[in-house]
């Protein structure tokens, strides 16, 4: 808007979804021409973006109350002058909306339904095939979070391509240009979105937040009591799960990122993990990377407006968290750590909420001024199934396993494999010598690596190892640890927290760096499992648990006394309640300005490292 134009004020309300009424303010110039309203909104399964057009002279147009509500058109009467034409269809309730501009013309289809894609609907050709390339809005009931997610970044990246071509401008200038536009915009998506973001380095981080969104899309589908006051959550809320190093300018190869701690440099990542922010000086989130790096995050976080973020990772973590500053949003945030120790990168003034898996974690955070308040004890999430008891001697007939005989269960494969390489190094060296243990068998199980699986196969085979199973891929992985009388492992903090929920024993192998220390010495310290290094130690571990099962059960009754299998759904309940909060309670302990780095002073550390 020109500098010193006479402007005219708005105002609309906008019922978009039952919990919900949004009242939108619009300011338009006289003597503009028109006044957009950006929005993105969910247009069947995925976003689009969509303007509503404004006539700018107050005289010329009658307004009244516009309802949004789920699988509906979004209904307008416009009367204006002989420039604006508006197109009803009786059949399909769609409207054309088109203003003449000065410089080109604007047009929109607003959400038509399944009746435009039978032509029933007076639209060029051309809007029609952009009409039946959208995918249904409700898509969100039959496809899975991380499906929903991956449509809704590749509908983005279609936008943004279009959005750049349309300016003319590389990235960088698009996002100084449109950023208040974008980012400020006061209009709402007509359905609740959560979002469950993870990053790609390894596999834990991803199971928990697959863990998390099924928890969600249970209270969801079967509408059990959500909020504090009982009510359900709303049928049309979509539930998306977000790798945050997909939605970089760049794309980032996660497994690539893991073998910082796998391979020669995992010292180095010791070191970083255990003293970067852990001391006096503390990060309490910035928003340097979102201006640099995640601009589309950004962008997106801006039109989506989520009614809540639960991220299980520090950078999607710091990401939703500057996002939420630069778009002037005021969406609940809640970081879920996914090993037994709080590291030092998490965004910690920023967070409404910590959900921590022990009272040490607590301890940690404490250290580091973050309030009681914002403090839950929930335990790591895990997926659906390890939270069940399972009959035994059914699993092992199911997988025809022996039922007079020691079962050792070797996880040696996941959703990213480079974590894994120590690990599946020390079993290839020890299974051979393994062969003498007649009352054990082995279960090797190997993922979707096909590759890993053929060499152990000719392994076994080389070696004549009749008492071992190799397994590829295993759908019902719950039942099978529940099945095993002793799980061998690395000390990924899922991993071992799937074993707990379980009821399982574990023997920890390989060197443990960072994160992966820390999950030893708890565990070891509580006696839930065993610690071992090398392939002889394994063996040596193996033959004395063969030859003094007692050790075993004592190993499996420490487990139950710090397992946590409903996690999933304590932080979900969080989340959610968090939600219901107002923006002036939320903002209590957030940072008061949009600093690039900031940073501040915490008490003595309450845990050496």
């Amino acid at each position: 808007m020109h500098k010193g134009m006479h402007t005219r004020d708005f105002e609309w309300d906008f019922t978009l979804y039952p919990r919900y009424t949004q009242r939108v303010h619009v300011s338009a110039g006289t003597c503009a021409p028109t006044c957009k309203l950006r929005a993105f909104l969910g247009c069947k399964r995925v976003l689009r973006e969509t303007s509503a057009i404004i006539p700018a002279m107050p005289k010329d147009i009658q307004h009244t109350n516009l309802k949004l509500a789920p699988y509906e058109s979004i209904l307008t009467q416009y009367k204006s002058d002989s420039q604006t034409t508006v197109v009803p269809n009786a059949t399909s309730g769609a409207t054309l909306i088109k203003k003449l501009d000065d410089q080109q013309d604007i047009e929109m289809l607003k959400i038509p339904n399944d009746d435009i894609y039978r032509g029933k609907t007076n639209i060029s050709p051309k809007q029609l095939a952009d009409a039946q390339s959208l995918p249904r809005r409700d898509l969100h009931q039959t496809v899975s979070p991380v499906e929903l997610g991956d449509l809704w970044l590749d509908e983005f990246n279609t936008l943004e391509k279009r959005r750049k071509k349309r300016a003319g401008v590389d990235d960088q200038s698009l996002f100084k240009q449109e950023k208040n536009l974008s980012f400020q915009d006061s209009f709402y998506t007509p359905f609740p979105v959560i979002l469950v973001i993870h990053a790609s380095v390894g596999s834990g981080h991803r199971s928990a937040a697959i863990a998390v969104a099924q928890s969600l899309e249970h209270m969801r589908d079967q509408q059990l009591p959500a909020y504090p006051d009982g009510s359900p959550l709303d049928k049309n809320t979509h539930i998306a799960i977000l790798d945050i190093l997909a939605w970089g300018d760049r794309q980032y190869n996660g497994d690539k990122a893991a073998s910082m701690f796998t391979g020669a440099s995992r010292p180095i990542y010791d070191l970083t993990w255990r003293y970067t922010f852990t001391g006096r000086i503390l990060w309490s989130g910035g928003t340097f990377l979102n201006y640099m790096v995640w601009r589309k995050f950004t962008r997106f976080i801006g039109h989506i407006k989520p009614q809540a973020v639960i991220t299980t990772h520090i950078m999607g973590a710091n990401m939703a968290a500057g996002a939420r500053m630069i778009c002037r949003q005021t969406y609940p945030l809640v970081c879920v750590p996914t090993d037994y120790e709080t590291e030092g990168l998490w965004p910690h003034k920023a967070c409404d909420t910590f959900c921590v898996a022990t009272e040490a974690m607590t301890e940690t955070l404490r250290a580091r001024k973050i309030e009681e308040e914002r403090i839950r004890i929930t335990g790591i999430p895990v997926r659906e199934g390890f939270s069940i008891s399972y009959d035994r001697e059914e699993v092992r007939k199911e997988f025809d396993l022996p039922e007079d005989k020691h079962v050792i269960l070797m996880l040696a494969g996941a959703y990213l494999a480079q974590p894994y390489v120590n690990l599946r190094a020390t079993i290839d060296a020890a299974l051979p010598s393994c062969k003498d243990l007649k009352n054990t068998v082995f279960c090797v199980v190997c993922g979707r690596d096909e590759e890993y699986k053929a060499r152990l196969e000719a392994l076994c085979k080389e070696n004549n190892l009749t008492n071992v199973m190799v397994m590829g891929y295993v759908k019902k992985m719950a039942q099978l640890m529940s099945a095993s009388d002793l799980i061998v492992c690395k000390s990924g903090g899922l991993t071992v927290t799937e074993c707990l929920c379980s009821k399982s024993p574990m023997l920890l192998v390989g060197r443990a760096y960072g994160q992966e220390k820390v999950n030893v010495n708890m565990l070891t310290g509580e006696g839930a499992a065993m610690h071992v290094t090398t392939p002889r130690e394994l063996v040596d571990a193996v033959a004395e648990l063969e030859a003094h099962p007692e050790r075993i059960q004592a190993m499996l009754t420490n487990t139950n006394i710090i397992r946590r299998p409903n996690a999933a759904r304590d932080v979900s309940k969080i989340a959610l309640r968090l939600s219901c909060a107002t923006a002036n309670q939320r903002r209590m302990w957030r940072p008061k300005k949009n600093n690039i780095f900031d940073f501040y002073i915490g008490h003595k550390p309450a845990h050496v490292r």
